[in-house]
């Protein structure tokens, strides 16, 4: 049985070289991409900000300031998340969400980077989606907008007379 000095070790040894979970951490980026792509400009910030203390804390995932530095960041980014999720009444998003939560929670209990990984991917899906429900509620808001205009304009255009209406 491992003493706790042995797994210490272990982890400073996993730490101090490059972290698999490196390889997770750029879905967020591309998600982040696709977020300023479709307007939603704090969405993807929060998501590269996201991505870059991720980077930070996992080159040498053994420091603990840059562990604090990660978490801090994760937890503005998850209530920027939720305020939208709640703004837009995006309830598959918030599942995703709160699947990750648990991810994260498993991944503290056993002690395993690879529950952690679903953190990422259960976040990254649910911010697809979240991002593709926002921007088809603005296209729609925006095309029924558009649909109100024209049913206004042309009403307002029956009463204007014209040389037909004029000569009858």
């Amino acid at each position: 049985m491992n003493t706790k000095n042995e797994e210490n070790e272990d982890n400073e040894e996993n730490c101090n070289k490059l972290h698999w979970m490196l390889y997770i951490t750029p879905l967020a980026f591309f998600t982040g991409i696709y977020n300023w792509y479709n307007g939603l400009k704090i969405l993807a910030l929060s998501e590269w900000v996201l991505v870059a203390s991720s980077i930070y804390y996992w080159s040498k995932c053994d420091c603990q300031f840059r562990r604090y530095v990660d978490m801090t960041i994760v937890q503005i980014s998850l209530y920027i998340h939720i305020a939208y999720i709640y703004m837009y009444s995006c309830i598959i998003a918030f599942a995703l969400y709160i699947f990750a939560i648990i991810s994260f929670g498993l991944g503290h209990y056993f002690d395993s980077n690879l529950a952690h990984s679903f953190v990422w991917i259960f976040g990254c899906i649910g911010n697809v989606i979240l991002t593709k429900n926002i921007s088809s509620n603005i296209s729609s808001n925006i095309l029924s907008n558009i649909s109100i205009c024209n049913l206004e304009s042309s009403s307002i255009l029956e009463n204007v007379p014209t040389p037909t209406n004029i000569l009858i």
